[in-house]
């Protein structure tokens, strides 16, 4: 095992007992769905400990020794079941992180975000709590 698998594997265990918490949070206090989901994350960083990083989803797809087309990225992606996609989104988010410290915002979304955070700083919007807008979309769509 190399020291990179090692810091991979650890991360990752710690992702997972930290989703695993919060699902335990969000069942006490009524969250059902979300907490299911917490634990569906939870349950793909554990199965990655039983990967190595030489093996992993994101290596195992784009890793050829040279590049791959799109067309050929696509077709690997197709390929994949649910778990191995949500691994290689969890691998793309993370080398984006990794590898951008700050993402470019447009000038007019920067603009709108400050304008609703002091409309919200001086209180004339109205809040809805997360409850409230669940079920509204549930009323909505289901």
């Amino acid at each position: 095992m190399t020291a990179v698998n090692a810091r991979e594997i650890a991360a990752n265990l710690e992702r997972a007992a930290q989703s695993i918490q919060a699902a335990k949070d969000l069942t006490g206090e009524g969250y059902h769905d979300f907490a299911a989901s917490r634990a569906y994350y939870a349950e793909t960083l554990l199965a990655r400990y039983q990967q190595t990083s030489e093996n992993s989803v994101a290596t195992s797809i784009l890793y050829r020794g040279n590049k791959m087309r799109p067309e050929e990225v696509k077709e690997q992606i197709n390929g994949l079941n649910l778990s191995e996609k949500l691994l290689l989104v969890v691998d793309i988010w993370d080398s984006i992180a990794a590898g951008s410290p700050e993402i470019p915002m447009p000038a007019w979304q920067k603009r709108e975000l400050d304008r609703r955070y002091c409309d919200y700083r001086q209180g004339t919007v109205e809040l809805h709590d997360w409850q409230a807008v669940h079920e509204s979309v549930r009323k909505k769509y289901c």
